[in-house]
């Protein structure tokens, strides 16, 4: 997905630069010729993708992370990625215009579910908020693990398993009482899985291919089936329980309603 997209051919700008005689003219050569020469590595690190993290593209080309976000805009400055988008809060490259489109959407979404969570958080104890901010802080690094992933099975499965994350949490900021049901989860069980991806990732990005590194990642492919089945069963528990509660409540109202003599029928 790492185009390359020259506007204005180097020689002539090197011949306007020389003629001229404009220090302006050799530094825009410079500056694209640079460019031009860094712009087959990273091409060879992105592949077909339409986003990659710059942390992967420090790692992967051995650099420091602000050298790869120096290079990353000279080359969008000289128009070699042409829908290219650097975000820099994440810090992550999208190579098409769709890709960042759909980024900008759900930055927005999660910010507005962000300023709801936390006006339900403010009604928690500090008990529940730790347990929910550790969470909170695992869900991101499952995120974070999704976007290096290079299989593609496995990048979505780590992806549909930060979504299962994120509506566990939800479920929990919606019916506090389900918090305390979350202990094991938060406390082993999504650690340990986080654990996991940050193995298969480290494989991948040191293109290791050996037979115990290939029985590793297939355990791990496998294992997230059941990770995600059991994470769904936790969820459907959850918001059973807070069906349950309300059907009480609404059963205790209409009795109350019926005995206040409110219904229009007597309660015996």
């Amino acid at each position: 997905m790492l185009d390359v997209a020259l506007t204005i051919p180097f020689w002539l700008e090197l011949a306007a630069a020389l003629t001229g005689g404009l220090s302006y003219g050799i530094c825009r050569f410079r500056e694209k010729w640079n460019a031009w020469n860094n712009c087959r590595p990273y091409a060879n690190l992105v592949g077909d993708r339409v986003s990659v993290g710059l942390e992967e593209l420090s790692r992967g080309r051995n650099l420091p992370l602000a050298k790869v976000r120096r290079e990353i805009r000279g080359m969008l400055r000289c128009g070699m990625i042409p829908q290219g988008h650097l975000e820099e809060t994440i810090p992550m490259l999208f190579l098409t215009d769709q890709a960042y489109e759909d980024f900008s959407r759900m930055s927005y979404t999660r910010q507005k579910q962000a300023e709801e969570q936390k006006e339900m958080e403010a009604q928690l104890t500090e008990d529940a908020r730790q347990v929910l901010a550790e969470g909170s802080r695992q869900l991101t690094e499952i995120r974070d693990l999704a976007n290096r992933m290079q299989d593609p099975r496995m990048k979505q499965e780590a992806n549909e398993l930060g979504l299962q994350v994120e509506q566990i949490l939800a479920q929990a900021r919606r019916n506090p009482a389900s918090i305390s049901r979350l202990r094991r989860f938060i406390g082993y069980y999504l650690p340990t899985t986080v654990k996991m991806l940050h193995v298969y990732a480290d494989i991948e990005a040191r293109g290791l291919d050996t037979d115990n590194v290939e029985e590793t990642k297939r355990e791990i492919r496998e294992t997230m089936g059941t990770i995600r089945q059991a994470f769904d069963a936790l969820l459907q528990d959850m918001v059973r329980d807070m069906s349950w509660d309300i059907q009480s409540d609404l059963s205790a109202m209409k009795t109350m309603m019926e005995q206040d003599g409110l219904t229009g029928e007597t309660h015996r």
